[in-house]
C-alpha cells in the first residue's frame, strides 16, 4: 500500500492484503486487483466499524453469468457469495484468538449477501434459534473452563 496510490479503499482501517491478479497466472483465473482490510466504514457504511471488506478490481463481463451471486460459473457474483458466507467465521476465529472465544460468540454477526453492497445482519451474537452457522464450529456452544 503505497502513499498516494488510488488503492486501497478511503473506508481501509487497516490493510492486510492487496493481491494482483495477472492474465497469465494460471492459478487463478481472473484479471485485476483485490484486496483484504479492516474498514472503519466511512464514509458511506458506518454500521461496518472494525468489520472486513474484500473489494475487487477485476476486469470481467457484465454478463449474469458472471456477476450473479448464485452463477454457476466461475466469475465475481460467485467470490462475493464465498466471502458473505465466510467474512463472518474468519472474523469470528480472529476475534477468539485476541479477545477470547466467548467474545467472539457474543460479537458474531452474518452477512445478508446480496447484488451490489452485501450488508452486515441486524442481529448480533449467537442465533436465537441456536442454529449454528454452517462451517462454523466456533459459534456451536460456549466453551466452559473447568
Amino acid at each position: 500500500f503505497s502513499p498516494g496510490s488510488p488503492l486501497p479503499l478511503r473506508s481501509v482501517e487497516k490493510p492486510i492484503w492487496r493481491v494482483m491478479l495477472w492474465y497469465n497466472n494460471p492459478y487463478h483465473f481472473l484479471t485485476g486487483f483485490v484486496e483484504a482490510s479492516v474498514t472503519h466504514g466511512r464514509p458511506s457504511q458506518t454500521d461496518k466499524v472494525h468489520g472486513g471488506e474484500h473489494p475487487m478490481w477485476i476486469v470481467s463481463s457484465h454478463s449474469p453469468m458472471l456477476t450473479n451471486r448464485d452463477s454457476t460459473i466461475s466469475g465475481v457474483g460467485p467470490i462475493d457469495s464465498f466471502f458473505d458466507r465466510w467474512l463472518p467465521t474468519i472474523v469470528d476465529e480472529v476475534r477468539a484468538l485476541l479477545r477470547g472465544p466467548e467474545i467472539a460468540r457474543q460479537m458474531h454477526q452474518e452477512v445478508v449477501s446480496k447484488d451490489g453492497i452485501s450488508r452486515p445482519a441486524a442481529h448480533v451474537g449467537p442465533d436465537p434459534s441456536g442454529e449454528v452457522p454452517a462451517g462454523n464450529p466456533r459459534m456451536s456452544q460456549p466453551e466452559t473452563t473447568g
